[in-house]
């Protein structure tokens, strides 16, 4: 199957950057939804006709086998809320809902207070399939957010597929899934210590997730963040430019702003290496578009309120001497990327180095440096923003493997370590089918009984945004 560059990159503009124009459309003011979903269009239209296209080659008995897999893969994973519903599916559920239920901007009226609250959340992953819900009903809701989640990891397999061997992309299919850190091992070194019983919870402060682990439980940080990282490793492995890839940076902020600080140090050192051309006009409306989502985002009441403002460095919440806390760190690095990240470069840069052995080496002192600092209530900084960091060791980890000739030893070694990383990944898997469910009970972020966990969601109608840009302020 011979697919083209353009094509694919038209598809991941659309997929990317849809929700975000849904956004303006609906969330700011008549003059500024327009001018920002009318450049854009243009912006993306100019580009891809300047863009020098290319094709990538994948073999059909691996396109049938790797559409087979990914449907599987998402409709196990309670995408479309038809699945096994893990505990963060309460959450989604109740977004999501709202988002078809309510009118857009989704506003609340607060029982405890009386006050007026917006939905202010990173929600760009579920906009265009709760349009579709407003339209035609919750369940049709839900069939299209299946639809949307199976079209964004297909897309991550494309991406995938573009910058490996042809021959070897199944492998690198079917294995992607399957990667994760050593988990097993963590807790059973540290089961005396552990409190919550979650394997990826071991290390108690910190979690770097298994990419199952990510597309099950958070899909909206996992796309985004393996659709971005895989364009950059496209052209970082084929030399070639993609344009609209600092568009595309902009526009993942609404869908997670994590992923958007993990990722931008990968942006930086390649635009650094002249890998992207941007035009003056792009760079307009990347700023306004960066501009607004911010102004959004932080009208979010988990900035002012003091309950649920969970910002700190570590050794200020932590006694790092005469504790196991410094220990659990330490197997914790080894653990989720130190062994990999040592394998990584004894057999693919100890001898040979580059481009990517740059990204490699902002991945291995991210993942060092995220646990330092923590934001959020469960340490999302460390969970979600090590995501862009933790795609490029799966790519170079499953690459170790396949490509690299080694001993017989190391071999039965390196597969062994990968077998052990990927055993809370099958066990996801079984729980998808043994817990497999075609119905979901519906909430409203109103009855989420724990104040913290509401909000989360939840931003101060009196904030700059709601005050002088949205679709409301005009009513006011």
């Amino acid at each position: 199957m011979k697919i083209s560059v353009r094509t694919t990159l038209l598809l991941t503009s659309i997929y990317i950057a849809l929700p975000i124009l849904l956004f303006f459309l609906w969330w700011t003011n008549m003059w500024v939804g327009l001018s920002v979903a009318l450049v854009s269009v243009i912006v993306i239209g100019i580009q891809l006709k300047k863009m020098n296209d290319d094709y990538i080659f994948i073999p059909p008995k691996t396109s049938w086998i790797m559409g087979i897999f990914l449907f599987i893969w998402t409709l196990l994973s309670g995408a479309g809320h038809r699945g096994f519903f893990n505990g963060d599916y309460v959450k989604h559920n109740a977004v999501f809902n709202d988002l078809i239920t309510m009118s857009w901007p989704v506003r609340y009226h607060l029982k405890e207070t009386g006050d007026i609250a917006y939905l202010v959340y990173y929600f760009a992953y579920y906009l265009p399939s709760a349009l579709i819900g407003k339209w035609l009903g919750w369940q049709m809701g839900n069939g299209a957010l299946f639809v949307w989640t199976f079209i964004g990891i297909v897309l991550v397999f494309i991406w995938i597929a573009s910058f490996v061997n042809e021959k070897k992309s199944l492998w690198y299919g079917l294995l992607f899934p399957l990667f994760s850190g050593l988990d097993g091992l963590g807790k059973l070194i540290m089961r005396s210590k552990v409190v919550n019983n979650e394997w990826e919870w071991w290390g108690r402060n910190w979690q770097y997730s298994g990419n199952t682990t990510l597309f099950f439980y958070v899909p909206q940080h996992a796309l985004i963040g393996r659709l971005l990282m895989g364009m950059l490793l496209y052209i970082s492995v084929k030399r070639k430019k993609l344009p609209l890839q600092l568009f595309l940076l902009g526009a993942s902020l609404l869908w997670s702003p994590f992923v958007f600080i993990g990722i931008l140090p990968f942006y930086i050192f390649l635009f650094i290496h002249k890998r992207f051309s941007v035009t003056v006009l792009e760079t307009v409306s990347i700023s306004v578009i960066v501009f607004f989502e911010v102004l959004f985002l932080i009208s979010n009441m988990t900035f002012f309120a003091k309950e649920t403002l969970a910002s700190s460095w570590l050794w200020e919440t932590e006694k790092l001497f005469g504790s196991w806390v410094l220990i659990r760190l330490m197997l914790f690095y080894l653990f989720e990327f130190g062994i990999f990240s040592f394998s990584i470069y004894q057999f693919l840069f100890k001898k040979k180095r580059g481009e990517l052995f740059g990204l490699f080496i902002i991945s291995v002192v991210l993942l060092f440096l995220l646990p330092w600092y923590k934001i959020g209530l469960m340490n999302d900084l460390a969970m979600r923003s090590s995501i862009p960091a933790l795609t490029l060791i799966s790519y170079f980890w499953i690459r170790t493997i396949i490509d690299v000739k080694k001993f017989a030893h190391l071999n039965l070694l390196i597969c062994g370590l990968f077998v052990i990383g990927s055993l809370y990944s099958f066990i996801l898997f079984s729980n998808g089918i043994i817990h497999f469910s075609f119905s979901s009970p519906r909430y409203t972020l109103t009855q989420l009984e724990n104040p913290k966990t509401r909000k989360q969601y939840l931003g101060y109608q009196n904030s700059l945004f709601f005050t002088l840009f949205s679709s409301h302020s005009i009513q006011k």
